[in-house]
């Protein structure tokens, strides 16, 4: 999950400008594209961006301003497997464009897009900014930001915000031309601003958009060695061959989490609280649970299925002698 490539490129009095030299893409990543344009007396905007036949997203875009346009758009690639180059069509033909891209992995396929502010600056200014989201919907979310910045005259240069958010490659179109792209990762719902300064007397267009990740934990092995403590309080899933291969001390599913694997709990914790208000939690598998807990905890609607649902069943002969709790 997080950050796996980026791209970049620059053109002038043209309406289209391209990123060349993207690797193959990720199954199931998201391509983001944070572009701009300036034209002197327009409002110009982004009609289309052309990359291995996907279909791009509008998630923010500061335009309709003498200063230039600053957007960003995104398209999540189920395939995966797409290179070559991006190209971007503008509504006019701009006498500075430039384009970063960025492709993501984590984000979440459907209705990822969560905040989407945008600010702009005149023609007599120092500073810019998105302005601030509001909270956002869930703790793990990626933010990215950009800024078109163009100075009246001379060499434009564009601070952006310092840690944690990361910052690309500054892109000059025209040394009074710059386009400024950057990103962060968070882990709770604080409300996030993309800004920053640049060379007086400048004006800017400036956006932000953060996008939700998803919670999962997915792999051939979904959780191999399990920390002491594992709890799930929200949606998540762990999925893989072995859902949980070594189980943690103890494990609590408290949402409408699911264990799904070919060994839902291979070794399953010692103390297992399926708990949920309106419980849901399930632990599915062909071997529900390989080694049951010796304390075992089901509230609500809570399931464990499988072809065996937990191994060494709990046939009554052997209830006492192994002093296993079920509590139902």
């Amino acid at each position: 999950m997080g950050f796996v490539q980026s791209a970049s490129g620059t053109s002038t009095s043209s309406t289209t400008v391209a990123a060349a030299g993207i690797a193959a893409t990720g199954a199931g990543n998201t391509i983001i594209v944070c572009a701009g344009t300036y034209v002197a007396e327009f409002t110009p905007h982004i009609t289309g961006i052309s990359f291995g036949g996907l279909t791009f997203t509008k998630a923010n875009a500061q335009s309709g301003t003498a200063e230039g346009d600053g957007e960003i758009w995104y398209a999540y690639d189920a395939a995966g497997g797409h290179s070559g180059t991006l190209t971007v069509t503008f509504s006019a033909s701009g006498t500075d464009n430039a384009v970063d891209v960025i492709e993501w992995a984590g984000i979440i396929s459907s209705s990822p897009l969560d905040q989407a502010p945008a600010g702009a600056s005149s023609s007599d200014a120092s500073t810019w900014t998105s302005n601030a989201t509001g909270t956002l919907a869930q703790p793990a979310e990626v933010a990215f930001g950009v800024v078109l910045a163009r100075a009246p005259s001379g060499t434009i240069t564009i601070t952006g915000p310092g840690s944690p958010w990361t910052l690309l490659t500054q892109l000059a179109p025209a040394t009074n031309v710059g386009l400024l792209t950057g990103y962060q990762q968070v882990s709770a719902t604080s409300a996030l601003t993309y800004n920053g300064t640049m060379t007086a007397s400048s004006g800017s267009s400036c956006c932000i958009a953060t996008f939700k990740l998803s919670t999962n934990v997915t792999a051939a092995v979904g959780v191999a060695m399990a920390p002491m403590a594992l709890a799930l309080a929200g949606t998540e899933t762990i999925t893989g061959a072995a859902g949980v291969a070594m189980a943690p001390m103890a494990l609590a599913l408290a949402g409408t989490e699911t264990i799904t694997g070919a060994a839902a709990v291979a070794m399953a914790p010692m103390a297992l609280a399926l708990s949920g208000q309106a419980g849901s939690q399930n632990v599915t598998a062909a071997v529900g649970l390989a080694m049951a807990p010796p304390r075992l905890q089901l509230a609500g609607q809570a399931g464990r299925a499988g072809a065996a649902a937990r191994a060494g069943d709990y046939d009554g002969k052997s209830w006492w002698k192994k002093r296993w709790i079920l509590r139902l």
